[in-house]
């Protein structure tokens, strides 16, 4: 599918996809350009050129902010304790070298040096005591080591030690051995209790980490320095921040843009092709939504480089987009307006730094201005319909104000203002600009077939006095027909008043028509069959003459020439396949066909069904409802054999509707009537006769 696509772009349309992609470029251009750096040339010291305001709300640091940050994290980096842990190894390599040193003692291995640490009296003691006593010393010093490590030391403090040893072993031994255990617990005993390096610095970072750096913000055109100030380093900063000043254009950004552009023009093309493929093949329904679109963004462009006002931060709101939306559901179709507005929503809300609350607010008003439009009959019908887009546009700008924590009701007030003012003023723009995207691309819509359905048209007052028949049997058509496309839901207006006008050739020669053939008789019984086949069929002609004189809208021309189609002049043809036998009547039946072409959409194939009906019944030698209904179904039987109403797009429950609302409108016209005459003649005899009787 997407080779045969790519296949159709770039070999059968190449002119087209070059004009498509220069279109991308423009768009992708005009939304790039708020990205753009500013040309300034910036000396620290010298006055500004101009006033620079913030093309968006930014937080940066400022080296102020950076070093005031590192201050304060010093600060707290000072305030934070080191973590310290117990060496357990420590006290078993302790343990390990008192148990050697009493071995030694008890073997006779030790010498001199091993005892220069304790006093000559506490080397006597030492010495004095068994093998019993010196395990109950060597017992009680491990104790106590362990007692004195468990709780971890970081220094060894010698007259703690010593309390702590008395303490502990006042009860069971004397001063002396007292005094020994000490010596020796001192000389052993090294601190086993570090800083873990590894858990404070995690601490550290876990406390700096809750710091708030401090920060510079601006908001959406706030000004930056203003002309005539002296750049400071805090303008460069900001500046630097911003990439308006130090920085290239982004080749990078633009890319991303364009790629973003191309997919969404694909995406618009696809979308005719697989729903809309009349419109696909016509390059102005692609110039006019492009068009519709590049001047919204331009819009849009132009309200975002306004500076902020007093009480509003940006204009946004008042981006005309549904005036854009409703043009095009007049002049295209509610559907391709609905996703020409997604398609543009998504393209300001890049240009608007990726804001998704404008995507939201462009998004919700393109879906309100769908909704409330794709059916406008009349002026008013706009008014309700700007009315019912700025009700929306005030309740999704609330819900934003909300989103966004925003409580200043002066906010609410002056942006709903612009919410409701952005849908009344679109619904005035779009009907002032109506008439010249007409004229400009050949479109007619409903609103400007409404100048045409006067009555009081010229062609139509010609029309009464030339052929009076005929403007009594186009009304007729015109009041079915309306009828038909209401229950179908196809464009009423235009089938109303394409049945108005379907006929007016036949003033060229009235009389030729036999609704028209009143006291006269009847020109057609001195031509040949051929002759009032080529008469009769020509009126369609005729009457698009006449339209292009009095410059009548190309579609209800399309309407005088579909609506009979190709369909067979069936009285002459009768005339002539009696009088010429020996012609084939296939090749005959050809020669007494209407030129068409066939009716090509559904309101011209209900006027075909409308005008051949009208026109049998008219026939009917005092109707009845029978009569009427047997009619009726074989005239539609005969344009759906016929293959008249297959390029039309009515479903046969179309049909089937169409031909319902016709016997119902008949019904109502012919229905059983009193003969008021008659009524009254029985009443006066039945007087009469009372009368004799008394």
């Amino acid at each position: 599918m997407f080779n045969g696509f790519l296949n159709n772009l770039f070999k059968k349309n190449s002119f087209n996809a070059f004009l498509a992609i220069l279109g991308a470029l423009l768009i992708s251009y005009i939304i790039y350009t708020p990205r753009m750096p500013l040309n300034l040339d910036i000396t620290i010291g010298e006055p500004a050129l101009q006033t620079i305001r913030s093309p968006q709300y930014i937080e940066f640091q400022t080296q102020e902010d950076i070093d005031k940050t590192d201050q304060l994290k010093n600060a707290r980096r000072e305030l934070i304790n080191p973590i310290y842990s117990i060496d357990t190894s420590i006290q078993k390599q302790i343990i390990e070298e008192v148990i050697v040193f009493f071995t030694a003692l008890r073997m006779n291995t030790s010498n001199q040096q091993t005892l220069d640490f304790l006093s000559l009296q506490s080397q006597a003691t030492l010495q004095s005591l068994s093998d019993s006593e010196l395990s109950d010393l060597e017992s009680s010093i491990m104790d106590s080591i362990s007692i004195i490590l468990q709780d971890g030391i970081k220094d060894i403090n010698y007259s703690a030690i010593d309390e702590k040893i008395t303490e502990l072993n006042d009860e069971l031994f004397p001063t002396p051995q007292i005094k020994l255990i000490a010596s020796i617990c001192k000389q052993f005993l090294r601190p086993n209790l570090f800083i873990d390096e590894q858990r404070t610095k995690e601490i550290i970072e876990q406390q700096l980490s809750v710091i708030q750096p401090f920060v510079t913000s601006l908001k959406t055109g706030q000004v930056i320095v203003s002309k005539g100030d002296r750049y400071t380093k805090f303008h460069v900063d900001v500046l630097k921040a911003l990439k308006l000043y130090g920085s290239k254009t982004s080749a990078i950004n633009f890319i991303g843009i364009f790629i973003i552009c191309s997919l969404l023009f694909i995406l618009f093309e696809r979308f005719l092709f697989y729903f809309y493929r009349k419109l696909h093949h016509q390059v102005s329904t692609y110039f006019l939504a492009y068009t519709l679109t590049l001047s919204v963004t331009l819009i849009a462009l132009a309200l975002y480089s306004i500076p902020n006002l007093k009480f509003i931060d940006t204009l946004h709101f008042l981006i005309p987009l549904p005036a854009m939306i409703i043009l095009l559901c007049l002049l295209l179709t509610p559907n391709i307006a609905m996703i020409s507005g997604t398609i543009s929503s998504i393209l300001i809300a890049i240009m608007y730094q990726n804001n998704i609350y404008i995507l939201l607010f462009l998004f919700f008003a393109s879906c309100t201005t769908t909704y409330s439009c794709h059916k406008i009959f009349k002026r008013s019908d706009l008014v309700i319909s700007g009315n019912a887009i700025g009700i929306v546009n005030i309740l999704v700008i609330f819900s934003i104000g909300i989103l966004t924590d925003i409580v200043s009701p002066t906010w609410y007030l002056y942006n709903g203002i612009m919410g409701f003012a952005n849908g009344f003023l679109c619904a005035m723009l779009s009907f002032a600009f109506l008439p010249y995207f007409e004229g400009a691309f050949k479109i007619t819509t409903s609103l400007g077939l409404l100048e045409t359905a006067n009555l009081n048209h010229p062609l139509l007052k010609k029309l009464m006095l030339n052929a009076p028949g005929t403007y009594q049997h186009s009304l007729m058509v015109a009041n079915l027909s309306e009828a038909a496309a209401e229950a179908i839901g196809a464009d009423v207006i235009l089938a109303r008043i394409g049945a108005y006008f379907h006929d007016i050739g036949k003033m060229k020669r009235p009389i030729f028509f036999s609704e028209n053939q009143f006291s006269t008789g009847n020109p057609h019984e001195s031509l040949s069959p051929r002759m009032s086949k080529i008469i009769i069929s020509a009126h369609a002609k005729d009457g698009v003459e006449m339209a292009q004189k009095y410059k009548l809208p190309k579609i209800l021309q399309d309407f005088m020439m579909e609506h009979h189609g190709t369909s067979l002049v069936s009285f002459f043809y009768d005339i002539a396949k009696q009088t010429q036998e020996d012609e084939s009547h296939e090749s005959l039946k050809e020669d007494f066909r209407y030129p068409g072409p066939k009716p090509a959409t559904k309101e011209s194939g209900i006027l075909m069904l409308a005008d051949a009906t009208e026109a049998a019944v008219r026939s009917i030698d005092k109707p009845t409802l029978p009569k009427i209904e047997n009619l009726v179904e074989k005239v539609f039987i005969s344009k759906i054999t016929d293959d008249q109403l297959d390029r039309s797009g009515l479903s046969l429950n179309d049909i089937q509707l169409i031909k319902s609302t016709f016997l119902s409108i008949f019904k109502s016209i012919y229905h059983s009537r009193l003969d008021y005459e008659e009524e009254l003649n029985k009443i006066i005899d039945q007087t009469k006769s009372r009368y004799n009787e008394e």
